[in-house]
């Protein structure tokens, strides 16, 4: 749980999503929206998936670990 809203899709595979008391299976394609502050968790299923995730407002924490990457030399 965290107090960001948080959108998500799942580009690739197929994911167990729990938010609050509900759990469904996400096929690829499909979009999801949490409430900031409700549990939640996701499992891949019959190997890995792909999720592309949007938080507002953004997640300072996952904001500064972006910002300390420093890309390998060519």
């Amino acid at each position: 749980s965290h107090p960001h809203e948080q959108a998500g899709m799942l580009l690739e595979g197929r994911l167990e999503l729990t938010i609050g008391e509900e759990t469904r299976i996400c096929e690829s394609g499909e979009m999801f929206i949490i409430p900031g502050g409700v549990t939640h968790s996701a499992r891949p299923m019959g190997g890995l998936a792909v999720v592309l995730d949007v938080f507002s407002p953004v997640r300072e924490d996952y904001a500064e670990l972006f910002n300390k990457y420093v890309p390998p030399a060519e």
